[in-house]
This record gives C-alpha cells, sequence and structure tokens, in this order.
C-alpha cells in the first residue's frame, strides 16, 4: 500500500496538469481590424518619425494576413503569426517586426521594433512602434 501512493500521487498530478487550462495552449486573441500609429526610428542619415497603419484582413488561428503602410506610402502585403507569449511575428517585402500584444482582457495596443527595409523611394530604416486598434 506504501508504493501504490506515490504513484496515485503522480497519476493526480499528471491528471491536472493535462485538464489545468492554463497549462493548455493559449487561443490567439481576435487581431483582425485597423491599427495605426506613430513609428520612431532612423537610418544611415536621418532620425525618423512617421505613421504606420497595419490592417489585418485574415486571420486563422495564430496565422494572419493584411498590409502595412508608413506615412502617404503605398501599404505592401504582410504575413505573421502569434507565438507564444503574445509575441506577433510580421514579415512582408518591406519588413521585419517583432512585436507583443500589450492588452488586459481585450488586445489594445500592439508595441514592436523591426526593419523597414530598403526601397527605390527610401533607404532601410530601424524603428520603434506603438499601435492602437481603430477599426
Amino acid at each position: 500500500m506504501k508504493k501504490l501512493i506515490p504513484i496515485l500521487v503522480l497519476c493526480m498530478l499528471v491528471v491536472f496538469c493535462w485538464s489545468n487550462p492554463s497549462s493548455a495552449a493559449m487561443k490567439p486573441p481576435n487581431l483582425i481590424g485597423t491599427w495605426t500609429g506613430t513609428a520612431q526610428g532612423a537610418n544611415e542619415t536621418e532620425f525618423l518619425t512617421m505613421q504606420m497603419t497595419l490592417e489585418i484582413t485574415q486571420q486563422e488561428g495564430a496565422a494572419f494576413i493584411g498590409t502595412i503602410a508608413f506615412d502617404t506610402d503605398a501599404a505592401f502585403a504582410v504575413s505573421g503569426v502569434v507565438v507564444a507569449n503574445g509575441i506577433l511575428k510580421i514579415t512582408g517585402s518591406e519588413s521585419v517586426f517583432e512585436a507583443l500584444i500589450v492588452s488586459g482582457k481585450r488586445v489594445k495596443k500592439i508595441g514592436g521594433t523591426g526593419q523597414k527595409i530598403a526601397t527605390a523611394d527610401s533607404p532601410s530604416a530601424t524603428i520603434a512602434f506603438i499601435l492602437s486598434k481603430t477599426k
């Protein structure tokens, strides 16, 4: 009987951890919508402040698709994924970003840093941003 007690305790721990919602994978938040804010950074020759708009148009589970635009430049396509602890990885032809979802019960802001890749119209720049959901 003494050997059976530790086995029962171990079985109870396994069942508890298996069924505990905090140990299960969290459902990614709904990010669909328009997120706007100010991005600040620098390139090789100047400091930059620009408006940034991230529009997430589709989401399936943790993966999402949308566009990013800076100031009045044309928007370019991006895709991304929500990874552990609310971190977003966002990539596109003109950017690579890592962001963190800042939220309480609902997602309110996304803050992050990244690289705006050089285009024919502008050099590459390292930027930081905080975006709020507007639509």
